[in-house]
C-alpha cells in the first residue's frame, strides 16, 4: 500500500508539514506551511545529478526546495519531485532561518522513516 507519510514541526508561529508518497519508484514530496500554504517552487532531483528548481515570480522557496530534493534523492537513491510553498506574514530574518532549519530536519526525519519501511 502507498500510504502518504507525514512529518510535522512547529515552533512559535511557524508550522510546517512535509508529506511524501511513492509514485511507482519515484518519490513525490510536498512541503507547506505558514499563514497561507501554496505552491511557490518545484524541484526535481535524481541521484548523482544536479537538482533543478522552478520558482514562481515573487517566491523564494526555490533554493530550499532544490536543496531538500537533492538531499532526499541522494540519501534514498531515487528520483524526487518536491513542491514547496511556505508563507508567513511579515516574516522576520530569524524566522526565515528557523523555517530552513525546521524544513531540513523534517527532510532528515522523512529519510529515516522511509529507510525504516
Amino acid at each position: 500500500m502507498n500510504d502518504p507519510m507525514v512529518c510535522r514541526a512547529e515552533a512559535g508561529r511557524i508550522r510546517l508539514c512535509l508529506t511524501s508518497h511513492f509514485q511507482g519508484e519515484d518519490l513525490v514530496v510536498t512541503l507547506h506551511g505558514g499563514d497561507r500554504p501554496h505552491i511557490g517552487a518545484v524541484a526535481l532531483a535524481r541521484p548523482g545529478a544536479p537538482a533543478e528548481h522552478l520558482e514562481l515570480p515573487g517566491h523564494r522557496e526555490g533554493p530550499l526546495a532544490e536543496r531538500l530534493a537533492r538531499e532526499m534523492a541522494e540519501a534514498l537513491e531515487l528520483r524526487v519531485s518536491l513542491t514547496c510553498g511556505i508563507h508567513l506574514d511579515a516574516i522576520l530574518p530569524e524566522e526565515i532561518e528557523a523555517v530552513q532549519a525546521m524544513a531540513e530536519e523534517l527532510a532528515r526525519e522523512m529519510i529515516r522513516s522511509l529507510r525504516a519501511r
